[in-house]
């Protein structure tokens, strides 16, 4: 039963993800289009390997490295469209580094129209007559093979196999991340790992039962909102790794912006001091509710 459960929901995130594809081939070139396509490729990859852990037989097709191509050439473009954004409103709130921000602009525009070609090439494989395209169509035939089935509520011993692996590594690397020196890749591993948590409930949440919905729904409130901190603290490091490189560049090169890229460098290193003691706050508030719920759902057999 949780096979044929399992199956249908990769469906409806194989059709999000169809859906996606076609706008970006279409020349959808929105900035909520590229993050829409990440998550979705995302959501999808968990979806895929919670069906594949059941072994279904047969095995059904791999969508592979392709789409993993698409979802960082796509990733890519979307975090150039938030450093834009980013780099504006430092312009307009502070004037000593307005001009060197909008030149940082005007570089990521340049950047970004770079970026569009390469994903335009990769995208070119999804088009029905491509390799890619033709195993998306592969997947979605025999995904439509199983019969329509009715709503389902599964057994709490089939959820915990699904959920368990993905809860044990988010626990394993939720250990005390803001305890000691802050290790800015340990953060952006345990963002990851809390994706995959959260993928992996929202996948199962039409088949869970009403007790167990109603925590499952609680863990993913306050994962969205540890997300949301730690994803501000992604953003910013990233933003302030590539000021550096700028500055770095400048220097070496003796020209005079250098300063100016150091000046705005210091103003982000600043504020991403600020958002880790925010994500601080946020995380002794939030991580002990999705640890006892996680440990309610383990009491009932999902873990």
């Amino acid at each position: 039963m949780v096979e044929s459960f399992a199956r249908h929901r990769l469906l409806d995130r194989l059709h999000v993800l169809r859906r996606l594809l076609a706008l970006a081939r279409r020349g959808a070139r929105y900035p909520e289009v590229f993050h829409q396509l990440r998550v979705a490729v995302r959501r999808f990859r968990v979806a895929e390997a919670i069906v594949a852990s059941r072994a279904p037989s047969p095995p059904l097709p791999r969508l592979g490295k392709e789409l993993r191509r698409v979802a960082r050439r796509a990733g890519r473009i979307r975090d150039d469209d938030v450093m834009a954004m980013a780099l504006r409103d430092r312009a307009k709130a502070r004037r000593t580094v307005a001009p060197v921000a909008l030149a940082l602009v005007r570089r990521l525009a340049l950047r970004r129209v770079r970026r569009l070609a390469r994903l335009d090439r990769a995208l070119m494989d999804w088009s029905p007559q491509g390799h890619s395209g033709r195993a998306m169509a592969a997947l979605n035939q025999a995904l439509r093979r199983e019969r329509a089935m009715p709503p389902m509520t599964l057994r709490a011993a089939e959820i915990g196999p699904l959920v368990a692996p993905v809860a044990r590594t988010f626990l394993a690397r939720a250990g005390a991340p803001l305890a000691g020196p802050v290790r800015l890749p340990s953060l952006h591993a345990l963002r990851i790992a809390g994706k995959h948590l959260r993928y992996a409930l929202e996948f199962l949440e039409p088949g869970l039962p009403p007790r167990l919905l109603r925590t499952a729904r609680r863990v993913l409130k306050r994962l969205v909102r540890l997300q949301r901190a730690l994803g501000d603290i992604q953003d910013r490091r990233v933003r302030m790794d590539w000021i550096a490189c700028r500055a770095a560049k400048a220097a070496g090169r003796g020209a005079l912006e250098a300063i100016a890229l150091q000046r705005l460098e210091e103003v982000e290193r600043r504020d991403l001091r600020t958002a880790i003691v925010r994500c601080g706050a946020s995380w002794r508030q939030n991580l002990p509710v999705v640890r006892r719920h996680l440990a309610e759902m383990r009491r009932a057999r999902i873990g």
